[in-house]
C-alpha cells in the first residue's frame, strides 16, 4: 500500500518536472514572438515603446497640497529675556516639562537650550 503511494508520488514529481519544462519552453516562445505580434521589429523597439508608454504621467512640481494636513503652528521666537529665564530655571533643577508648560514652549526647545547652555554632558564615544 505505501509502496504504491510512493510510486504515485514519484510519477507525479516526474510529471511536475515535465510540465515546468514545457511551461518555460512555451513562455520563451511567446515572449520571443511579442515584438512581431505588436508590430515591432526588435525586442529593443518594443522595450522602448513600453518605457515611453509608462512616462505619460505629468510630474508635479513642488509639494503636493493636501486638504488633510493640519496647519502649522506659528514658531515662537525666543528672546534673550526668555532665554535667561529658562537658564535660571534649568540651573535650579526644575523639570523640563514644567518649564515647557509654564512658558508655552515645546520640550524639544527646552532640551536644545539646555544643551546650548552646557547643562547636558555629551556622551563619550567608546571605540
Amino acid at each position: 500500500m505505501i509502496v504504491e503511494t510512493i510510486r504515485e508520488l514519484a510519477a507525479a514529481e516526474k510529471k511536475v518536472a515535465w510540465l515546468e519544462q514545457r511551461i518555460s519552453k512555451e513562455m520563451k516562445q511567446d515572449l520571443a514572438s511579442l515584438p512581431s505580434r505588436y508590430g515591432f521589429k526588435t525586442v529593443g523597439d518594443l522595450a522602448r515603446a513600453i518605457f515611453q508608454a509608462t512616462l505619460t504621467k505629468k510630474r508635479r512640481r513642488g509639494k503636493k497640497k493636501s486638504s488633510l494636513k493640519r496647519p502649522r503652528k506659528k514658531q515662537i521666537v525666543i528672546s534673550a529675556q526668555i532665554r535667561t529665564e529658562i537658564r535660571k530655571m534649568l540651573q535650579s533643577e526644575k523639570a523640563g516639562i514644567a518649564i515647557a508648560q509654564g512658558l508655552g514652549l515645546s520640550l524639544q526647545k527646552i532640551q536644545k537650550l539646555r544643551k546650548s547652555t552646557g547643562l547636558v554632558k555629551n556622551k563619550k564615544k567608546y571605540s
